[in-house]
């Protein structure tokens, strides 16, 4: 509204105006004046209810934010801060820790709660872990693949050893005369390596051609026939067989197999050296103890005297001592002690025959003793002598102890 506090003045004033004369123009026109100006200030009707609406407006509005601000912080839900100014009173006002945004659901969005972020971490991580355990099953893919392809000679191999098993079945049957019937499957254990002979081989089999099966597969086949009231066995496949076990590996063999009326099996070898194992029986009765036979071509002699002695060139220093070993050699050493035989050490005219040996998994010990009689024969010094050989090294160590004579 207009402040008409100063016209009121000027009129009461004009009106108590009683004297005569009292009233000049000059009063007439400063009281209108001031209704001039006064009314220059004032607003139309139109403006007035503009004012009007923009009042009632901000009525209705009430509090106005003027501020947000994340609040305190919450596991579950998004906290603000808020502040409010109402245009018409000129109050202030703010409220805290108003839910702002409410935790999602399965239902509606909203904002992640903390074991949300906890479980998200998680998984990213174990995302890391699952990436790299199928770049490890990638590398391994690849890794079977390689030995996938390196299979292929393997096959092809294999596959030359079975068709050539055709010749060696017609150089049997040619020697049987008579070509076998096939008799059908004879299907071995495949859930181990090694079984009882007696499940697949019987006396009573009747006579003809069988194929052996292992886990599906043709690994190997076998003839059968009667001679001199044993039931033989001719098998050539991926197997080796014992008298009482029939053990699968993956190298061709040709077996010769013999079973009497008992049940007894005698494995004489293959049919394509069944002339050496004549000769052997025929000269069994030449062989005596400590001698052997021995196979060069298709001839045996049993004047062959099996070597039991390993002959080590060393020479040994004096006190600790250590250089460089041939592997070869090492390897030669160790089956010799494998094999039971006696080691010699050859140094320069002197062979001593070791003491005692011992095989450890990478390396092995000899030890041996050497008395040598003084030139006053009353003493007798006696070198005890220690070798450790590996596949690329030695150390040999010397002790020496003079002994009197009693």
């Amino acid at each position: 509204m207009i402040d008409i506090t100063n016209l009121t003045s000027l009129i009461t004033a004009f009106r108590n105006e009683t004297e005569q004369g009292s009233i000049s123009p000059e009063t007439v026109g400063s009281l209108l004046q001031a209704i001039a100006n006064l009314l220059s200030a004032a607003t139309t009707e139109q403006e007035q209810s503009k004012l009007t609406n923009i009042y009632n407006n901000l009525l209705k509005m009430g509090n106005c934010l003027t501020n947000l601000a994340q609040g305190d912080a919450d596991r579950n839900n998004v906290l603000a801060d808020y502040a409010f100014f109402n245009a018409v009173s000129g109050i202030h006002s703010a409220q805290r820790g108003q839910i702002f945004i409410k935790q999602a659901t399965t239902e509606r969005a909203g904002a992640m709660r903390a074991q949300q972020v906890i479980d998200l971490n998680a998984t990213k991580k174990g995302v890391a872990t699952l990436e790299e355990a199928v770049a490890t099953i990638n590398s391994q893919l690849e890794e079977l693949n390689g030995y996938l392809e390196s299979l292929d000679s393997v096959v092809q191999s294999n596959a030359d050893n079975i068709s050539s098993l055709t010749d060696d079945f017609s150089s049997f049957n040619s020697r049987l005369g008579y070509v076998p019937f096939h008799q059908g499957n004879i299907v071995i254990d495949a859930t181990s390596i090694t079984s009882p002979i007696t499940n697949y081989f019987k006396f009573n089999m009747p006579d003809g051609h069988y194929n052996l099966i292992r886990g599906g597969q043709r690994i190997g086949q076998l003839y059968t026939y009667m001679y001199n009231n044993f039931r033989v066995f001719d098998i050539v496949g991926l197997c080796h067989i014992t008298t009482t076990s029939f053990v699968y590996h993956d190298r061709f063999d040709h077996i010769l197999v013999r079973m009497n009326y008992n049940g007894q099996i005698f494995v004489t070898g293959s049919i394509l050296t069944t002339d050496l194992q004549n000769q052997i029986n025929l000269k069994q009765d030449q062989l005596e103890a400590g001698t052997g036979i021995q196979l060069e071509g298709n001839k045996i002699s049993v004047d062959f005297v099996p070597d039991t002695t390993y002959t080590l060139e060393f020479s040994a220093s004096d006190g600790v001592f250590s250089g460089s070993f041939e592997e070869a050699e090492y390897n030669a050493l160790r089956q010799a002690i494998i094999d039971g035989k006696t080691i010699v050490v050859l140094g320069g005219v002197t062979r001593t025959t070791a003491v005692s040996t011992a095989l450890a998994d990478d390396y092995l010990m000899i030890r041996y003793c050497v008395p040598r009689i003084q030139s006053d024969n009353a003493t007798v010094t006696l070198s005890v002598y220690e070798l450790k050989v590996s596949a690329s090294s030695y150390t040999s160590k010397s002790i020496h102890k003079v002994l009197s004579a009693a």
